[in-house]
C-alpha cells in the first residue's frame, strides 16, 4: 500500500480512530483478527512442521478425501485441539477445498459443545 492511501477506520464497533494498513489502532493495539492468537511457531507449527508438511505432501501428492486434486494442505485427522498429534499415522494430504470443509465442520462442531 502506498503511503499516500487514505485512512480508514479501525474495524472495532463504534471507534473514532482512522488508521493506515502498517499502523494498527492506538486505542486496540492489534487488529481485531490478531488479538490473543499465538504465532504459528507458538502453536507447534515451526520448523519441524514445516519439514512434517512437506513429507506429507510428497507422501499424498493426490488428495486423500476426493482424490482428484493435488494435496495441498496437511490435515490432522483428530485435531490438535481434540487431542491430535503430529504422528504420521495422524497426518493425510489435502486439497484446499476439502481442508476447508472439514475445518468448517469442526469449528461449526466446537461452537455447538460451547453453547449453553
Amino acid at each position: 500500500m502506498t503511503p499516500w492511501a487514505p485512512r480508514r477506520p479501525c474495524s472495532a464497533p463504534g471507534c473514532p480512530n482512522l488508521i493506515d494498513a502498517q499502523t494498527p489502532c492506538p486505542r486496540h493495539g492489534k487488529r481485531s483478527w490478531e488479538h490473543d492468537r499465538p504465532s504459528p511457531s507458538e502453536r507447534g507449527y515451526g520448523a519441524a512442521w514445516r519439514a512434517k508438511r512437506k513429507q506429507i505432501l510428497l507422501r499424498d501428492p493426490i488428495c486423500r478425501v476426493c482424490s482428484r486434486a493435488p494435496s495441498t494442505m496437511v490435515d490432522h485427522l483428530v485435531p490438535k485441539s481434540k487431542g491430535g498429534d503430529d504422528r504420521e499415522s495422524n497426518l493425510r494430504g489435502v486439497c484446499k477445498p476439502c481442508h476447508d470443509t472439514k475445518s468448517a465442520r469442526e469449528g461449526q462442531a466446537a461452537s455447538m459443545e460451547a453453547r449453553p
